[in-house]
């Protein structure tokens, strides 16, 4: 059976392609490539087993389902999906040894190619509603030979030539998505070429005004999510239109009734984003920058926006600039999008925000009820600091994998919430970390934070709410000196570049000197949180488990006197079944004469004893009140 499939294989996969000078294979050809499909008996479900080495999470197993096979008519499930170590999956996040550091394998380990750069040249047409395009990618090699390239295209361009580095015509296949150009000569590792394409079609949709925002994958050629490069971007569009892009501005002229703009990125990104809208534009300053906001003006008073926003931005970007280093983009647009885009998202030097936020008061009355008014306006500068961060967090240092999410997500919101602290103080700080264990807690059980997107309803629960809270518990363990300082120093070495949990956890580890695997395999790579419960246990034995007031996390707790002052005596429990977890635990001690005094507790044990020395008598104990540790309270 197994001759037979392999004959299949070699008869199917195996072409004849000119201008390609050996055969041409559809089929991954590394010795080491599997993959196998198992059949689920009594079910239109079925396993897809694969270990490739073209991924960087060589094994998964995926489940999939309806007939025929086609996974569009029901969405996969990642069963698993990791990184073997030489002795079996590595529990750390793919790493095999001590340090933390990826095995060394001589194997192909990731893309077959990257894609360096960009080179586009093309124009809006049709109103603005079609694109015709030219785009040139420079690739390198990453595995010896590259026979041929594959790359994902929105499938509403029709492709009508493609070109070799030579000039020469390419010959390529179309299936879906799925663009694949076999090369006339294999190209060598580590070598570089070129292709060119050749595209069009409609992108954007019809109604009574236009706004389009193109991420990569909607209109260009793209191999991999892990890819970082620079580009040149030239395009003609009409007159009245408004274009913004994550490039820098290099030169402008009209042509007829058309605009021709240049754009340009030398500092390598990972989103070509774009948006094409009838905003009009004007540039201010704020935090020594250029901020460009583009405003759809004939729904709007002319200053109020204005002056919100840039009431925001500039401290903003002061704070930010302090902790995590200069603003690394010499401009910031700010892009109003139509009231039914209610979200926001943040590309290099680029912020697309929800309509509603650019209305002033007499039109935010007008279109929302009084309790939604309140929550924009609340929510507002938590909101606008999270997508403003990402310009560090997201935009220039760049999560590898869906795994590395949370160094993105999780540190925009933690970056919020203290650019909140310092703007409003500790009540709003608190606030802040009292949504986010709510949400945490709802969705735990769903998955670890380095699961990312394959959370999919519950991923920002788990990597934005959990993974901020986590951020706090890594500042209070390691001190706030230390935590600042890894802040700056990671996100000045790893500008412009990908990075995983792996590169955060060794920079905290360089700068406490002390081994931090732990806290990531508790907090990051692990679901779960404490229960805690404590007790008071009087020497004069009035304080036993049952009889000691205990009530949701906070206790009746008394003391003894002592020749100077009280002694309280007491224990904290961990109560959840599985494993004990490690953290700093804060009890507040509030004394008979209305005192309240802080004591924390290094938590490393089922059970753990304390005893401090106090000036009056302990009247109750509570467990972290400001939501400084991610736990329940046994009841």
């Amino acid at each position: 059976r197994a001759k037979v499939l392999l004959n299949r294989v070699d008869r199917d996969y195996l072409l004849d392609m000119t201008p390609a000078t050996e055969r041409f294979s559809l089929a991954h050809s590394h010795q080491d490539f599997l993959q196998a499909e198992i059949d689920l008996a009594d079910s239109d479900r079925w396993l897809v087993y694969t270990n490739s080495p073209y991924e960087s999470e060589s094994v998964s197993l995926v489940q999939k389902s309806g007939f025929p096979r086609n996974p569009d008519i029901s969405p996969p499930v990642v069963w698993c999906r990791f990184s073997p170590g030489p002795e079996g999956p590595s529990g750390r996040d793919g790493r095999d040894g001590r340090d933390g550091r990826a095995a060394e394998d001589e194997t192909v380990r990731g893309p077959l190619l990257s894609l360096d750069h960009y080179d586009i040249a093309g124009s809006l047409e049709d109103d603005g509603r079609r694109m015709r395009m030219k785009t040139t990618l420079e690739i390198t090699a990453r595995a010896d030979p590259l026979t041929a390239a594959t790359f994902t295209l929105n499938p509403d361009f029709d492709v009508y030539r493609v070109d070799y580095a030579t000039g020469d015509g390419a010959l390529f296949t179309r299936q879906g998505t799925w663009l694949t150009v076999p090369f006339r000569h294999p190209v060598p590792r580590d070598s570089t070429t070129t292709l060119t394409f050749w595209y069009e079609g409609d992108v954007f949709r019809d109604g009574g005004g236009i706004f389009g925002l193109l991420s990569n994958q909607q209109w260009l050629p793209v191999h991999s999510n892990e890819d970082l490069y620079t580009f040149d971007l030239k395009l003609r569009y009409p007159d009245e239109l408004s274009v913004a892009t994550v490039g820098a501005h290099v030169a402008s002229h009209a042509e007829e009734d058309a605009r021709v703009t240049r754009w340009r990125r030398t500092r390598p990104v990972s989103s070509l984003g774009m948006t094409v809208s009838e905003n009009r534009t004007r540039t201010v300053s704020a935090g020594g920058i250029d901020v460009i906001l583009s405003v759809d003006e004939d729904r709007r008073t002319a200053e109020s926006y204005t002056e919100r926003i840039l009431a925001h931005i500039g401290p903003a970007l002061d704070f930010f600039g302090g902790v995590f280093g200069p603003y690394p983009y010499e401009k910031l647009d700010i892009v109003q999008m139509p009231d039914d885009y209610a979200f926001g998202r943040a590309l290099p030097s680029m912020l697309m925000l929800w309509g509603l936020y650019f209305q002033d008061a007499f039109s935010l009355d007008a279109n929302l009820h009084a309790h939604l008014y309140s929550e924009v306006q609340h929510l507002f500068r938590g909101f606008l600091a999270h997508e403003l961060a990402h310009q560090w967090w997201g935009g220039t240092v760049v999560p590898k994998t869906y795994r590395d999410a949370w160094l993105s997500e999780a540190m925009a919101t933690y970056a919020a919430d203290l650019y909140i602290e310092s703007e409003t103080g500790s009540e709003a700080f608190r606030e802040m970390l009292k949504r986010h264990t709510v949400q945490a807690l709802y969705a735990d059980r769903h998955g670890a934070i380095d699961l990312g997107m394959r959370l999919v309803a519950h991923y920002q629960a788990v990597v934005y709410e959990k993974g901020a809270l986590v951020l706090h518990m890594l500042r209070r363990t390691i001190g706030d000196e230390h935590f600042m300082n890894v802040l700056s120093r990671f996100s000045r070495q790893y500008a412009g570049k990908l990075v995983t949990t792996a590169d955060f956890e060794a920079a905290v580890e360089a700068e406490t000197g002390r081994e931090m695997g732990w806290f990531f395999d508790q907090w990051i790579r692990d679901t779960g949180y404490p229960v805690y419960r404590v007790y008071h246990a009087s020497s004069e034995g009035a304080g036993s488990a049952e009889d000691g007031g205990v009530e949701s996390g906070g206790m009746e707790s008394g003391g003894e006197r002592t020749g100077e002052g009280y002694t309280v005596r007491g224990q904290l429990l961990q109560e959840q079944e599985g494993r004990v977890f490690h953290a700093i635990v804060p009890l507040i001690i509030e004394l008979e004469n209305g005192d309240r005094i802080v004591r924390e507790i290094w938590n490393t044990q089922r059970r753990q004893t304390f005893e401090y020395a106090l000036p009056d008598r302990a009247k109750r104990i509570d467990i972290a009140p400001d939501f400084s540790v991610y736990f329940v309270a046994a009841r």
